[in-house]
């Protein structure tokens, strides 16, 4: 399944006003790629609640978690599992 921006903001959205929102593909070792979802919200204290509230959270039959990014009010959640990149 893939996952898009709107998806997230569907998500992540309705617990604060969401600042930016975007979906970025990383790159690991031996061509193994994984996708990360990074929500900011305008209130750090909206971001730690939603960060506690969602932290481990499903998408079908997969957890997924959900932390703050530094000091800033970023939400990291890893969509897919690892895939290997042609």
């Amino acid at each position: 399944q893939d996952f898009s921006k709107a998806d997230l903001l569907k998500i992540f959205a309705p617990r604060g006003k969401v600042t930016s929102a975007g979906i970025y593909v990383y790159q690991k070792s031996k061509g193994v790629s994984f996708k990360v979802g990074s929500v900011t919200y305008d209130n750090t204290v909206v971001a730690a609640s939603t960060v506690k509230q969602m932290n481990w959270f499903r998408i079908g039959s997969k957890k997924h978690k959900v932390q703050l990014l530094g000091e800033c009010a970023h939400i990291i959640h890893s969509f897919r599992p690892a895939y290997k990149v042609q």
